[in-house]
């Protein structure tokens, strides 16, 4: 039934990104057409009799666009002539493996708009007043995105985001083992890891006071976001 297909999809599309969510009502028109509900032009079957004719002539599209804007609509329009095999004529899942087929292009397409957008990007200049340890902890194969500088003297208070196109798992080891080897008194307060984030928290005691440091990675459409923050507690 189309009440099945719909709850299919959307449970689907709530697992991905934003960008992916944003093409839920494209989705629901595919669907909602090939159920009745609005008129579609069906993707013509094979030519009998006649060799290596597909029965979906779109679908080829997917893999042969170039990696641009164009080349992303080709792509995208190829994964929906296909996602609409995946449905019989009452609306139930025929065929999940389309389904899934055309997320996965979605999220191809949305990894390579974010990786041509991160080429694009220019990197921040290092703040001049930063103290050392963040110089430390800057991530040399990324991008400085954004500076926030809330110190107040005698205080620091500094948080900086960098991108990367390193996978998590590349930053979160970096950062782990980064911190085993920072001298003076920084010990490891907290960690934690999972399937899409990571953290770690340090803690300095000093003659002066308490000095924080916490990085924190997540991974989306292909991006690895890095936030570090440095935060002290001098004593007045």
């Amino acid at each position: 039934m189309i009440f099945s297909a719909l709850t299919f999809i959307f449970l689907m599309v709530s697992f991905q990104s934003t960008k992916v969510k944003l093409l839920v009502p494209l989705v629901l028109g595919v669907f909602l057409a090939a159920c009745g509900a609005a008129p579609i032009i069906p993707p013509p079957p094979g030519a009998p009799g006649v060799p290596g004719v597909p029965a979906n002539p779109l679908a080829p599209l997917t893999n042969l666009a170039p990696d641009n804007e164009a080349g992303d609509a080709l792509r995208g329009l190829g994964a929906l002539s296909q996602l609409g095999t995946a449905f019989d004529q009452q609306g139930n899942v025929s065929d999940p493996n389309a389904v899934q087929n055309f997320l996965s292009t979605i999220q191809d397409i949305e990894k390579q708009q974010n990786t041509r957008e991160f080429a694009e990007k220019e990197s921040l200049e290092f703040p001049e007043n930063a103290p050392p340890v963040l110089k430390t902890f800057a991530y040399a194969n990324g991008k400085l995105v954004s500076v926030n500088d809330n110190s107040n003297s005698p205080n620091f208070d500094f948080n900086l985001k960098y991108q990367t196109l390193d996978v998590m798992k590349t930053v979160g080891d970096f950062y782990k083992n980064l911190a085993k080897t920072l001298s003076g008194g920084w010990k490891t307060t907290a960690q934690s890891t999972s399937t899409d984030e990571g953290s770690l928290t340090l803690q300095n005691q000093t003659p002066n006071g308490e000095e924080n440091l916490t990085v924190r990675w997540s991974e989306d459409g292909g991006i690895t976001t890095i936030q570090v923050r440095f935060w002290t507690y001098y004593n007045s």
